[in-house]
């Protein structure tokens, strides 16, 4: 991981367990509100699930960077396989035997230097 990553009580060797589930979700924004001075946006995060109680967080947020457009990828353990605070949840499973350092590999090799927030 590099400057676009954030490790927010990242467990290490989570990044070696295998991905069971995904799921894709849409945090709630109930007064429709933006960050400090920017707009209201749809706000997805993705959760790895590597078993009944525990999931890995990858969450993309704007803020960075000279302009304040780039974006950082906050990676975080969590005590449970998705939120509860989500409007909306697509789950899916991954390819056969994915890892959690599978899924950041490929963030990394194709889009991680290029995230930037259109507003």
């Amino acid at each position: 991981m590099d400057s676009n990553w954030k490790k927010d009580h990242l467990k290490d060797e989570d990044l070696k367990k295998t991905v069971t589930q995904m799921h894709l979700c849409a945090y709630i924004n109930p007064n429709n509100e933006g960050d400090e001075e920017y707009p209201p946006t749809n706000h997805w995060v993705v959760f790895l699930e590597t078993s009944s109680t525990h999931s890995v967080r990858i969450d993309m947020g704007p803020g960075y960077g000279s302009d304040g457009l780039r974006g950082r990828i906050t990676i975080s353990s969590k005590s449970y396989t998705y939120t509860d605070k989500a409007i909306h949840k697509l789950s899916f499973p991954p390819n056969d035997k994915t890892k959690v350092q599978d899924i950041v590999r490929v963030i990394n090799k194709k889009w991680a230097s290029k995230i930037r927030i259109q507003l």
